[in-house]
């Protein structure tokens, strides 16, 4: 239902099946460490906290089906972010939630926050996390994929390095899967576009947002103070997108299916 109804058509399938296929390599290649301002508050304990942050992450989680992340509460900022953090030798998805996005009785703040950060838990989103939301690092992956593959020729040493580096940490079959879904892209005489792709992840995070909060007010507030890292639509571009989609049958529809009040 989500690939059909509220993924953006920029999100090429094709480039998110490579994309997933590699993502725990990547992750493992780009982990970091937490930051100590956030260890110093603890993870909470999502199965025993019965707090509005904790019960609304488990219910994001399950309606995107997605894994259960660490989840830290920080002592600045409104939003709610995915971290690729290491952990005692494995990665660790995070998510920071700041006081003020976990604060007050309204919660479709909340909602949107974590709707639309959570959308990076699933695994192909979750790799553009990984290498920081950089779509020069974003296309060195792709590359570096198809050398996996034995299909880029002329390849520059720094993606040969990064090929083998992620080669190491996936299974010995790997390559040869690469291989054959790249010729069925070819075959299919498709053409992969790095840079649409994450601008339809972005618009895709942001849409799920909105079916969570059901508040076109609350989605261009948060989008409007939200701007940090890589965004490929202005806040208005953004916003404008919403507007379309909160009116399109695809939205009702979504909503219907979740069991969420449809007007």
């Amino acid at each position: 239902m989500f690939r059909r109804q509220v993924f953006h058509p920029d999100e090429d399938l094709w480039l998110t099946g490579v994309f997933g296929m590699n993502a725990p390599a990547v992750a493992a290649r780009w982990a970091k460490h937490l930051p100590s301002f956030v260890k110093s508050r603890g993870r909470l304990d999502l199965a025993g906290d019965r707090s509005p942050v904790a019960s609304m992450v488990k219910y994001v989680q399950e309606v995107l089906n997605v894994g259960e992340p660490d989840v830290y509460l920080v002592d600045v900022g409104a939003g709610v972010s995915v971290f690729n953090a290491q952990r005692d030798g494995r990665v660790h998805p995070s998510l920071f939630v700041g006081r003020e996005a976990a604060a007050g009785d309204d919660l479709r703040p909340l909602a949107f926050a974590l709707g639309r950060a959570m959308t990076e838990l699933y695994l192909p989103h979750y790799m553009f996390v990984c290498v920081d939301r950089s779509l020069p690092n974003l296309k060195a992956v792709l590359r570096a994929c198809r050398a996996m593959a034995g299909l880029d020729v002329g390849t520059p040493s720094d993606i040969e390095v990064l090929a083998r580096e992620l080669r190491a940490r996936l299974p010995r079959s790997h390559p040869d899967q690469l291989r054959a879904l790249f010729e069925r892209i070819e075959a299919a005489d498709h053409q992969l576009d790095a840079e649409q792709w994450a601008r339809g992840v972005e618009t895709t995070a942001h849409r799920i947002g909105l079916i969570l909060a059901d508040d076109l007010g609350v989605a261009a507030q948060h989008i409007r103070q939200e701007r940090e890292g890589v965004a490929f639509l202005t806040a208005h571009d953004m916003v404008q997108e919403l507007v379309r989609y909160s009116i399109s049958e695809e939205y009702f529809v979504v909503r219907k299916s979740l069991g969420l009040a449809v007007a």
